[in-house]
């Protein structure tokens, strides 16, 4: 039923799901509209998506020549911000390896131009990375990082103890490919540290559909798939992974000059209450799995 590689099936009119791979109505979950199908949401893992992404519409769209031009980078405005995510994503790293981070090989898939790779190197980590643009990895290589250009499935290299990917599965045609990759490039009970962002199922979002609004324009993003917990995990569980921890969060932003009245209310001045709630309770703005492969 599924079609060739980084396109999802269509079945009388029912695309396949690209997480569990079963006919889905093609009902629009995102604009409302009766005759719109741009996003559809699978009845069986909850797993939303645009149906039959092409990759070269991903190419064009989404990882262009100016796709990096003003990303959040080492000597930018909102560099803090990012920063604290790779502490983060570390930290989790770190626990979920018994505080073992040292002499560990770690694969950043969607490195851009380097910095996790040089905040995983900080402490320890032997790190790579691999970006499908060439002018990010170009940035990454001055900076005399081992970063190759490419997808995560023709990477050569490895084993790994560590795979990273930080909002970079989203933007995937085939994710089961992705996982596969993964997988292949892990040792035997190496870990996966995946963000995604958690679009539909964040608390702001949630209260707008609840009271009868549609999703907000920032779901406007060139994004292929909107991940909720339970199909993220039926993805990795399905590849042959572990999950270990499910952490969401909406604050982690840095204090910086360059942020507005707004921003320092409500991420550094006084943080508001319900997001800090909701991100307890697995509706923060962005989704973190720490996953391991089976011994």
């Amino acid at each position: 039923m599924t079609a060739a590689a980084g396109v999802v099936g269509v079945a009388d009119g029912r695309p396949d799901c690209p997480v569990c791979i079963r006919p889905t109505a093609a009902a629009c979950v995102w604009h409302g509209s009766p005759g719109c199908a741009c996003v559809v949401r699978c009845a069986r893992c909850g797993h939303r998506f645009r149906p039959a992404p092409a990759t070269a519409w991903v190419d064009a769209s989404v990882y262009d020549a100016d796709y990096h031009a003003h990303r959040k980078t080492a000597g930018r405005p909102g560099f803090a911000e990012k920063l604290r995510t790779a502490h983060l994503h570390l930290d989790l790293l770190a626990a979920a390896r018994g505080g073992r981070l040292g002499g560990a090989r770690l694969l950043d898939v969607g490195c851009a131009t380097g910095d996790f790779v040089v905040e995983a190197r900080e402490r320890g980590v032997v790190a790579h990375g691999v970006d499908v643009a060439a002018d990010a990895v170009a940035v990454a290589r001055s900076r005399n990082l081992p970063v190759e250009q490419g997808r995560v499935e023709e990477v050569a290299g490895g084993p790994f103890d560590v795979v990273h990917a930080s909002h970079v599965l989203e933007h995937v045609p085939d994710v089961r490919a992705f996982v596969r990759a993964v997988v292949r490039l892990l040792v035997p009970g190496g870990s996966v540290v995946l963000e995604v962002p958690n679009e539909f199922d964040e608390a702001i979002t949630v209260l707008r559909r609840a009271g009868g609004r549609r999703a907000p324009a920032r779901l406007d993003a060139p994004h292929l798939h909107y991940f909720t917990t339970t199909s993220l995990r039926h993805l990795l569980v399905g590849a042959g992974l572990r999950v270990r921890r499910v952490v969401t969060y909406s604050h982690l932003r840095g204090v910086e000059p360059a942020l507005g009245a707004v921003a320092r209310f409500r991420y550094v001045g006084v943080p508001n209450l319900v997001l800090r709630v909701a991100d307890r309770v697995g509706y923060g703005r962005n989704l973190v799995v720490v996953a391991e492969r089976e011994r």
